[in-house]
């Protein structure tokens, strides 16, 4: 076979594993969405989430942070590495908890993709000198207005202001994880061991009191079936096996082509977790939909031609 069909075929070979990994990706985000909100429907509370999306991956990542090299975490060093599980640890895991009980999945699958790329580009224009383009603020407009379509439609019927409590917590959760990623950059601090080191001190921060504090009966009347759906699909799908399937479609597609599957979060997360949980969107609500999906693909530079 000639060298040009052998880079060819490698070149296949390699577009087709990252389309795989990235759809994996995709899924384990999915995923936790309607897990998380499922769980909130089925009793756990806030704090059992929030330890769901954290300890397991955590105790997962806890080996290559050893490796790394505890004694500084790697290199990040402590002060640091305590500033990031802050904002990507026990706020964020929290802040989302409360939200998937307050909230439809329609808004934790749209409020927070959007607000987490909204945040970050604002907050990468304040400290790392960014300067978006005409494409990205049209974006940005859009998942505004998505956002607002969103929240709008529950308003006729959110008597209480629960919901809109939720929402507050979805976005106050990825305005901090948006705080988080934009750190990682300014320390250039790889992805994986920013996520090792975020789990594992969060695990160590929240493991121990949720075992004293943990009623076993409640979680017992719950299901321990239920519990392990929490730990499993939240912590290892979503926060381990997920993450590092973008990292390899990253790797495989490169980041803008591989852009297009957390883009897709939003759309996926609403068309498979209405009619799994029940929860369907209303018109309004669809649009809203539709709006922030465009506003995600214009703002992560999907039709950038130099990209």
């Amino acid at each position: 076979m000639p060298v040009s069909q052998h880079r060819a075929a490698a070149s296949g070979g390699l577009t087709a594993a990252g389309l795989a990994f990235g759809l994996l990706a995709l899924t384990g985000w999915s995923g936790y969405v309607i897990i998380a909100r499922h769980g909130a429907l089925a009793g756990f509370g806030p704090f059992d989430l929030a330890v769901a999306r954290l300890a397991p991956a955590g105790i997962i990542f806890l080996p290559l942070l050893v490796r790394a090299g505890l004694r500084d975490l790697g290199g990040i060093g402590w002060a640091r590495g305590l500033v990031l599980a802050c904002f990507g640890g026990p706020a964020f895991g929290f802040l989302m908890a409360g939200g998937f009980s307050l909230a439809p999945v329609t808004h934790g699958a749209v409020i927070g993709p959007a607000t987490l790329t909204l945040a970050t580009t604002l907050l990468a224009v304040v400290f790392a000198g960014e300067r978006p383009g005409a494409r990205r603020i049209a974006g940005l407009a859009l998942i505004t207005a998505g956002i607002g379509l969103v929240g709008a439609g529950a308003l006729r019927t959110d008597l209480t202001g629960l919901i809109l409590l939720g929402d507050l917590c979805f976005i106050a959760a990825n305005t901090c994880f948006a705080v988080f990623a934009i750190l990682l950059r300014l320390w250039a601090v790889p992805a994986l061991k920013g996520a090792a080191v975020v789990t594992v001190l969060s695990a160590a921060m929240m493991l121990p009191v949720y075992l004293l504090l943990a009623d076993a009966d409640r979680l017992a009347a719950i299901g321990w079936d239920q519990f392990a759906l929490q730990w499993l699909g939240q912590g290892v799908f979503a926060g381990c096996i997920a993450t590092a399937a973008f990292m390899a479609c990253v790797a495989r597609l490169g980041p803008s082509r591989a852009a297009v599957f957390p883009s897709a979060v939003p759309a996926a997360g609403v068309l498979l977790g209405a009619p799994l949980l029940g929860e369907f969107p209303s018109a309004v609500q669809w649009g809203g939909v539709a709006v922030t999906t465009a506003g995600l693909v214009l703002a992560i530079g999907l039709l950038d031609r130099r990209q």
